[in-house]
């Protein structure tokens, strides 16, 4: 099973649903970093080792690109975040069980260091540093 964090703008319905399922879910909201900034989201997700899901595809993309490119341009070695799950806005129910078909097919380890987002009407894409966004079927 999977360990998530929730920032600010994911519902908390969808955590009660992934909760039952057995997913380990802790949210922003429930740890009290309510109004804390997309950065510090992401390092809490990193501190803890849990996989940081969002409806903000612009900020996280800006950070999941500089945490994979910085490093590497000083020349410094930093470990992978536990990945970033954008997922459209839908109701609770079509976004658990969108959920839960990436959870059943990536490991943990495949999301390290990776961002996927996917819509309804656009699907699944994955983040390349230096290809950009590209489709990413994962069955």
């Amino acid at each position: 099973m999977a360990s998530l964090y929730f920032d600010n703008d994911v519902s908390l319905q969808l955590a009660i649903l992934l909760r039952n399922d057995g997913h380990q879910v802790a949210s922003a909201k429930d740890l009290g970093f309510a109004s804390a900034t997309d950065d510090e989201q992401l390092v809490v997700a990193f501190q803890n080792h849990w996989v940081l899901v969002t409806h903000n595809r612009g900020d996280f993309t800006l950070l999941h690109d500089a945490w994979s490119r910085w490093p590497h341009a000083i020349g410094y070695v930093m470990p992978a975040h536990p990945g970033i799950l954008v997922p459209g806005q839908a109701p609770p129910v079509p976004l658990f069980r969108a959920m839960e078909e990436v959870l059943v097919a990536l490991s943990p380890s495949a999301l390290a260091g990776e961002l996927y987002w996917w819509r309804r009407t656009v699907g699944r894409t994955k983040r390349g540093i230096a290809t950009g966004w590209s489709p990413a079927p994962w069955h």
